[in-house]
């Protein structure tokens, strides 16, 4: 499951997931953030708490959601906090599968003040 929050004025989405998510789970958060207005905004999902249950064709059809969501307009810079090596890898798996989607900086992190400290460097908005 993917908990969720959208804050218009600061123009930011946090995230988090508990226990295991799943590629069904992500495709309803991101189809909540776009009815909501959020895909332009900045977003930090807290991963620390949540196992991914995903495979690898899951990442690939992850890539090319992510690609539709950027043919339609900007996506926003997204930091993704991390407890774990395995946490990591999947972050950066991620990352690597989504990258020819467009241009949305993507950051990983160990802490949610690096990954907020980040994000305040790519979006002023995020600080009021």
């Amino acid at each position: 499951m993917i908990n969720w929050q959208i804050d218009h004025e600061r123009r930011l989405v946090t995230a988090s997931g508990a226990a295991t998510v799943t590629m069904q789970e992500i495709r309803q958060y991101l189809r909540e953030i776009e009815e909501a207005g959020g895909m332009p905004y900045a977003k930090c999902v807290d991963a620390r708490f949540s196992a991914l249950e995903l495979s690898a064709a899951d990442l690939r059809s992850l890539g090319e959601v992510v690609t539709l969501y950027t043919a339609k307009g900007k996506l926003g810079p997204i930091a993704i906090v991390v407890d774990a090596d395995a946490a990591e890898y999947a972050a950066e798996l991620f990352d690597q599968r989504t990258a020819a989607a467009g241009n949305r900086p993507l950051g990983i992190f160990r802490s949610i003040e690096d990954a907020r400290q980040w994000l305040r460097s790519r979006s002023a908005s995020v600080d009021k």
